[in-house]
């Protein structure tokens, strides 16, 4: 009896805390948002701006597609900013420091990626902020980005690519939102690295990220640039490109030290029709640009051109040898 009296004590009190936690979050919650306006930016002093700290790291890379200048990319995002009207006496309410409520009822900042190519390039507000006692307001959330990237072409497939994402505030100027790039985990000015997951094919080397002003009728904007160093992985592209190329170049030299009466023309037809299909499928996968210099595609096009010439010449031959078979082939 003693056992299930003191079980039962135990339950009650267990309850009654519990009433009194839920009772003072709801309490908060009440006189939070009793006259709050969504629609206002949370500050006393109006002439002064909001603070946005944006900290943001690449998860993973999905894709990258050459040919349409995509980086189809998984991001974490952070942000936060101080609410003025958003704080409440922890000791008071029950020890409570911080609550959770859905974006829709408080004040966020418009904030959007400048380049991405999707038709949702803004973030929505379905979804969760974290308040805190001192007003520090913290929305953290996962997000898939498909964002424009120039593709320089020039090494592939020994090639780095740095592609951006780019944040900045649809409406707001510096006057009234101002964006810092900050990494809330380290309390440093560069994102973290450490949390990226490599794929198949590609690697992230670096981040190189600044923030840049843009001047727009009178005002000025923010606008951060988040980049990415890219290396891509080799290994594959060597076994399927760059070795068949190399024995492609060595079996179009050898087309010379073949005799006449062993199929010579025949094999270097062979040949040039080979480099021309290989010339074709790496161009079908990389894009047209006219900006860099494709050291892979003019070696392959300077090969088809020489397979091109020794075709030429075995014709030249041939039919040299059909005129008078009698004339000595080397």
């Amino acid at each position: 009896m003693d056992v299930l009296v003191l079980l039962c004590v135990i339950m009650h009190f267990a309850s009654v805390l519990t009433v009194q936690v839920g009772s003072h979050e709801a309490l908060i919650h009440r006189e939070l948002f009793n006259e709050y306006n969504a629609f206002v930016r949370p500050v006393k002093n109006s002439s002064m701006p909001i603070t946005v700290e944006i900290s943001l790291s690449l998860r993973t890379v999905y894709d990258l597609e050459e040919k349409r200048n995509t980086l189809h990319s998984s991001t974490e995002i952070e942000m936060t900013w101080m609410d003025d009207f958003l704080s409440w006496n922890a000791t008071e309410m029950g020890g409570i420091q911080a609550i959770l409520v859905p974006t829709k009822k408080i004040w966020t900042p418009n904030i959007c990626v400048k380049n991405d190519i999707s038709n949702t390039n803004c973030f929505g507000t379905h979804s969760t902020v974290q308040i805190n006692s001192n007003g520090k307001v913290v929305w953290w959330f996962i997000r898939e980005l498909k964002t424009e990237c120039n593709v320089d072409i020039s090494r592939y497939p020994f090639d780095h690519q740095k592609c951006a994402i780019k944040i900045g505030s649809l409406y707001f100027s510096d006057l009234e939102v101002l964006l810092k790039i900050v990494d809330t985990r380290t309390n440093s000015t560069s994102p973290k690295t450490c949390g990226f997951v490599s794929n198949d094919e590609w690697d992230l080397l670096e981040n190189l990220n600044d923030e840049i002003t843009i001047s727009y009728n009178g005002m000025e904007f923010t606008v951060l640039n988040f980049a990415f160093d890219l290396k891509r992985r080799v290994s594959f592209h060597v076994n399927n490109i760059i070795i068949p190329l190399f024995i492609l170049t060595c079996l179009n030299l050898s087309c010379y030290f073949i005799p006449y009466n062993a199929g010579k023309l025949s094999i270097s037809m062979e040949v040039f029709l080979a480099f021309a299909l290989f010339l074709y499928s790496i161009l079908e996968s990389v894009p047209a640009s006219s900006r860099h210099d494709f050291i892979l595609g003019i070696f392959v096009t300077s090969q088809l051109i020489f397979s091109a010439f020794t075709v030429v010449v075995n014709a030249i031959l041939s039919y040299l040898f059909q005129l008078n078979s009698e004339i000595p082939m080397s």
